[in-house]
């Protein structure tokens, strides 16, 4: 009994983060899977249109070393600094094994589903971790990833629904403070999250840090010595 107890508090990440995804797909992936090749999640317009786009773009310059930041293909012939742009490559660089084999709306499809269920499980774990309670844990996870927010953004501007990011950021500060973390794997841990979420959208990772400072002001203002 104990060992099978063991067994599903290990397994349980994975069915919820299962249960999540089969949640997203419900939402918003239904009818794409009616017409996997053609349909996209969202009404495709221009937003949609320069995300696929940016995916196709990641994956010329990892394979056939085009400018990343420098474009001739749009406004041309004078082109464009994408530097100013949200060609989200952190998200396109990981799946650009899929854009090159699949081709961008499946690898768009995939980042827009993966969307809310991502950021459902990452609060998910970071409610489990504060308060060993699953139920509650599974509500905070849903009431974050589902949010009207992060459903409402994969409609159509793909990087802002893409914060799966920021829980895990809390989780690790967390644990770095309760020390449950050792501090040099934290602070590898949050490089790559931090990275992660600005080569997905670096305005949200700019709140992000404005948030944090905050909270670390009210800490020492408040918290114990």
């Amino acid at each position: 009994v104990l060992f099978r107890s063991f067994r599903m508090r290990r397994l349980e990440p994975l069915w919820v983060l299962l249960g999540f995804v089969a949640a997203s797909v419900a939402l918003i992936g239904r009818f794409w899977l009616a017409a996997p090749r053609d349909a996209v999640v969202g009404s495709y317009g221009a937003d949609q249109g320069f995300f696929a786009w940016s995916l196709v773009h990641w994956v010329e310059v990892l394979g056939h070393g085009q400018a990343p930041f420098l474009t001739d293909r749009i406004d041309a012939p004078g082109g464009f600094n994408l530097a100013w742009a949200t060609t989200i490559p952190g998200p396109a660089i990981l799946l650009a094994p899929l854009t090159a084999l699949a081709g961008p709306l499946a690898s768009y499809n995939l980042l827009a589903i993966a969307a809310p269920a991502l950021a459902a499980w990452t609060a998910y774990l970071l409610c489990r971790h504060l308060t060993a309670d699953p139920l509650a844990s599974i509500i905070g996870g849903w009431a974050f990833g589902f949010s009207s927010y992060v459903l409402g953004e994969t409609l159509n501007h793909l990087n802002l629904a893409l914060v799966w990011t920021l829980p895990l950021i809390v989780l690790v500060v967390v644990r770095l403070v309760d020390g449950t973390l050792a501090p040099r794997r934290g602070a590898v841990a949050l490089a790559a999250l931090i990275g992660m979420q600005l080569l997905t959208f670096s305005e949200i990772a700019a709140t992000g840090a404005l948030v944090g400072a905050l909270v670390l002001v009210g800490a020492l203002a408040l918290g114990p010595d």
